[in-house]
């Protein structure tokens, strides 16, 4: 699932700015409909949001440090990292991204810890890593893969670490506590690569084959490792994504490493209109990106590209609100007619209203075992975009969706 919601069977930058706060106020006593009410207009008054904002925030304005320079351009190379259906059909079971802005977040994403100390001399900026798998059942898997882009402060520092990498340990066997014994291997096509192979216990009776790669190509580390039935079979997956991997990131255009304090924190404008989770709930992942970088966040990207294509989406919220912005609001209308269906075929039941909001629609997860917690969805259409907001709790989805609704709405 998304980290906090991920459409699609797993549905679900530093802080930039706080809060202005508008609430709602719900008076008791009876109610009367004005002359001339419409039950499919949305109707702002009767909206009940809660304690969550309202009203967009100031312009949020630039970086201001490195560190959070880093995380955006994180976000940024996003957009020009190959998801690994796009290599493999085949590899449609997606799981979560991740954002590289250290030398240790690397190593632990490519579960090597001395990667951390290899790279530390080479001026790591940020990076994107996209997972999947061929099949949800870990039982049935036959073939995963990641896929890696790494920038770094130049083509210089870039050209080094394949090879500070590659003459480092290898990683750890979690059973011997030793590392894996790794031979070298060569990546069809890519001479230019640096790889290595190993062994490692799958379960008692069977092995994964893995192949790991790293590959120097301007100021990028390309990094993927793939596992599958045979070495040369996970050789070929790392060639066919390096195929389509390098002519994508020669596409992108990086910050140089002195401008990174004065990136624009939003250029778009859509994190000043989203609700934003709690200071402690907030991840590196957290922020706005492009069509190419949000169908990282779901389950079935191969489905969602389509999807994405038919509607126009062109920017994606990821914050305590998921936010897509599409073509206009016939297609909005049309991803969030989609998007409850998908919630539905993955086992969710339509339950609430949102007063107000007629066109809004509030699903809960189904039960997985008696008194487990359920969370609710609530999905509604502001103009162009399609919301989705997610809570243990009926009540807080449904003012968090209406806030939603009045931060996009807000001139």
């Amino acid at each position: 699932m998304k980290r906090a919601h991920r459409l699609s069977a797993i549905l679900v930058l530093t802080t930039v700015g706080s809060f202005l706060t508008g609430c709602a106020q719900v008076h008791s006593g009876s109610v009367q409909r004005a002359d001339g009410y419409d039950a499919n207009t949305v109707n702002p008054a009767l909206f009940d949001t809660g304690n969550y904002p309202t009203k967009p925030r100031a312009p949020i304005g630039t970086a201001g440090s490195v560190n959070v320079g880093r995380l955006v351009e994180a976000h940024r190379v996003a957009e020009n990292t190959l998801l690994p259906f796009q290599a493999d059909p085949t590899l449609n079971h997606a799981d979560l991204p991740w954002v590289i802005a250290t030398n240790r977040a690397l190593a632990d994403y490519l579960g090597n810890d001395a990667i951390a100390t290899a790279v530390d001399s080479h001026n790591l900026i940020a990076g994107f890593q996209t997972r999947a798998k061929d099949n949800d059942d870990n039982t049935q898997t036959t073939k995963e893969l990641s896929n890696t882009v790494v920038i770094f402060g130049s083509a210089t520092d870039a050209a080094a670490a394949p090879t500070a990498i590659t003459a480092s340990d290898p990683p750890i066997d979690s059973y011997t506590k030793s590392p894996y014994p790794t031979t070298a291997i060569t990546i069809p096509r890519h001479p230019e690569s640096r790889a290595w192979a190993y062994q490692a216990r799958r379960t008692d009776t069977s092995s994964w084959q893995i192949v790991e790669a790293f590959t120097a190509r301007g100021p990028y580390l390309l990094a993927q490792q793939a596992k599958a039935q045979s070495p040369a079979a996970a050789a070929d997956l790392i060639a066919a994504t390096l195929d389509q991997q390098g002519p994508l990131i020669d596409g992108f255009t990086p910050t140089p490493p002195d401008q990174l304090a004065s990136i624009p924190l939003d250029p778009s404008g859509l994190e000043a209109r989203i609700l934003l989770p709690a200071n402690r709930d907030r991840t590196v992942e957290n922020g706005v990106y492009g069509p190419h970088g949000a169908l990282a966040f779901y389950s079935r990207p191969d489905e969602m590209q389509r999807r994405f294509t038919e509607a126009g989406v062109d920017l994606y919220g990821h914050e305590q609100s998921s936010v897509l912005r599409t073509r206009d609001a016939k297609a909005a209308g049309t991803l969030l007619n989609f998007t409850a269906m998908n919630y539905q075929r993955a086992g969710y039941e339509v339950t609430a209203v949102v007063n107000g909001l007629p066109g809004a629609r509030c699903l809960r997860q189904r039960e997985a075992y008696p008194g487990a917690s359920r969370t609710i969805h609530c999905l509604a259409q502001a103009d162009r975009y399609v919301i989705d907001v997610h809570a243990p709790q009926e009540t807080n989805a449904k003012q968090m969706v209406a806030a939603q609704y009045l931060l996009l709405m807000s001139t």
